[in-house]
């Protein structure tokens, strides 16, 4: 592909989440967010839960990100997520509802649950964050 943009391809086990062009791309990586732009190096990498973003022109798109990994090869930003949603496919009223029941959780949990109850906490996270912006 040319130099001047990156195609995007966000892939889930169910489903295609989306599939454009973009000038930026900034992904949740394992150890930290990474900025994609065209001529980067050739890149594997695992995602944490969050926000990818999608730079294009002036506009902006987010997508949660539920883990899962990406790669960068040839201005092609390729994303294997775990789960992935769009801001549209969200509903505020249910992803309070789940933040708040994560947090109540989070105060009672034991060792043995901690994990999955922050996943869940940092799922409804992210899910806010992308509707929020």
């Amino acid at each position: 592909m040319s130099g001047a943009r990156l195609h995007l391809r966000v892939v889930s086990p169910e489903r295609l989440v989306l599939e454009t062009d973009a000038d930026r791309v900034a992904l949740p990586g394992a150890l930290g967010q990474l900025g994609i732009l065209p001529g980067h190096a050739a890149l594997i990498t695992a995602l944490r839960t969050g926000v990818l973003e999608i730079r294009s022109g002036g506009s902006v798109q987010r997508v949660a990100v539920f883990g899962g990994f990406a790669e960068v090869r040839e201005d092609a930003v390729t994303v294997l997520a775990d789960g992935a949603v769009l801001a549209e496919e969200i509903d505020r009223a249910a992803v309070l509802a789940e933040l708040a029941a994560a947090e109540a959780a989070l105060a009672t949990t034991t060792p043995e649950t901690l994990s999955a109850v922050r996943a869940r906490l940092e799922t409804a996270e992210a899910r806010l964050a992308v509707i929020r912006s």
